[in-house]
C-alpha cells in the first residue's frame, strides 16, 4: 500500500512500533517491492524463499563456524542446557575460581547461562512451529505463474510469529500481465483468476487455521488469532484512490482492499463495478451511499493503522485529518 505524504506504509510502521523481537519485519517478494514508502523508518528484511528467510535466524555470531564457537564459548546440550565441553571462557573463569577471587562463582554461573542462551537456535523454534502447522496448508507449494508459493510463505510467517521471533510479514507476488486473462474467465477455475482464487484461498485457510492453533508467544492464555490482521490488495496502484493514466485500463486503477482480522468489523463497504465505477459508502456507518464524500488516502492509511493496533495518538501525530473508517471495531 502506498501512503500519503511519504509516510511509512502501515506494515513498516507496525514493525517499528511492535515488540522487541529478533527480526521485526519481513517482506517476502520475488522482486516486486510494495513496502518502499518508509518515511525515516527501517526497511523490512527482504526474502524470496524459505531458505533466505531462515538465513535471517542463523545461530550468531556468524563470523565463526560451530566448531570454532565451541572452542571459545563451550558446547551445550540444546535439550537440557548443560555444559558438555568447556571452552576458552570456561578456562578463564576457572582461573578466577582457583585464586578465590570474590564473586568468581557468581560470574561463572552467569557466564554459563548467558553462553547457553546465546547458542539456542531460533531456527529450531521456528521449525517446530512449522512442522506443527504445515498440515493445515493444502497445496502449500502451489503457485500461479511466477507468483511464488504463497502457502509456504504464510506457513513460515505463522511459524515465525508463533515462535515470537517476528512481528510483521508482507508478501508481494507477481503473476505477470493480466491483459486478456479476466474477461469471461472469472468463473473458470483454470483461468489466472480462478487459480489465484484457489491458491490464495487455500493459503489463507491454512494461515487462519494455524493462528487458531498457535498460542500467542507473549501471552500463552490466548491464541494468535485473538490479535492479528491480514490485508490483501493489488499491486496495480496499491490504493483505491490513486488513479492510473494508462488508456488500456478501463477501471482507471481503482481496486479494493480486503481486511481479515481481530479488529475488523465484518461486512462489505462500497463497491467497484466490472467497468471500474466506484460506489462510495458512509465512512461512519459503512452503508452504501453514492452521494457520500469520497474516501481519502489519509482515511485508508489511518484505518489500516488502527486495524494493526496502532494508537490514534501515534497516527494523528504523524498526520492530521482523515477519520478512521467504519470497518474498525
Amino acid at each position: 500500500m502506498r501512503s500519503p505524504n511519504n509516510l511509512p506504509v502501515p506494515a513498516v510502521l507496525h514493525a517499528a512500533l511492535g515488540p522487541a523481537v529478533p527480526v521485526v519485519g519481513i517482506e517476502w517478494n520475488d522482486g516486486i517491492d510494495v513496502d518502499n514508502t518508509r518515511g525515516n523508518l527501517t526497511a523490512l528484511a527482504g526474502v524470496n524463499s524459505q531458505t533466505t528467510m531462515q538465513a535471517l535466524f542463523k545461530v550468531l555470531p556468524m563470523y565463526f563456524s560451530k566448531n570454532e564457537l565451541a572452542l571459545i564459548a563451550g558446547e551445550f546440550n540444546s535439550a537440557t542446557g548443560t555444559l558438555i565441553k568447556g571452552g576458552a571462557i570456561d578456562d578463564f573463569d576457572k582461573v578466577f575460581a582457583t585464586k578465590n577471587i570474590p564473586g568468581s562463582s557468581n560470574i561463572a554461573s552467569v557466564s554459563i547461562a548467558g553462553r547457553n542462551q546465546a547458542q539456542l537456535s531460533l531456527l529450531a523454534a521456528i521449525q517446530s512451529k512449522f512442522t506443527a502447522i504445515q498440515g493445515n496448508f493444502v497445496g502449500i507449494d502451489d503457485m500461479v505463474g511466477s507468483g511464488g508459493p504463497v502457502g509456504r510463505a504464510l506457513a513460515n510467517a505463522a511459524a515465525a510469529m508463533g515462535a515470537g521471533v517476528m512481528s510483521t510479514f508482507t508478501i508481494a507476488l507477481d503473476s505477470g500481465d493480466w491483459h486478456g486473462d479476466t474477461s469471461g474467465t472469472l468463473d473458470n477455475p483454470n483461468s489466472k483468476q480462478g487459480l489465484w482464487n484457489k491458491v490464495l484461498g487455500n493459503a489463507l485457510t491454512g494461515f487462519l487455521k494455524s493462528l487458531d492453533q498457535l498460542a500467542s508467544p507473549f501471552d500463552s492464555s490466548v491464541k494468535m488469532s485473538d490479535s492479528f490482521l491480514v490485508s490483501i490488495g493489488s499491486e496495480f496502484t496499491r490504493t483505491p484512490n490513486r488513479g492510473n493514466s494508462n488508456t488500456d485500463n478501463g477501471d482507471g486503477g481503482n481496486q479494493a482492499f480486503a481486511f481479515i482480522g481481530s479488529k475488523v468489523k465484518s461486512g462489505s463497504y462500497g463497491n467497484i463495478t466490472g467497468m471500474g465505477n466506484v460506489t462510495s459508502f458512509d465512512v461512519n456507518t459503512g452503508a452504501m451511499n453514492q452521494a457520500a464524500p469520497a474516501v481519502t488516502e489519509p482515511m485508508i492509511w489511518k484505518t489500516h493503522g488502527r486495524l494493526l493496533g496502532i494508537s490514534d495518538t501515534t497516527l494523528n501525530g504523524m498526520m492530521a485529518g482523515g477519520s478512521v473508517l467504519a470497518m474498525v471495531k
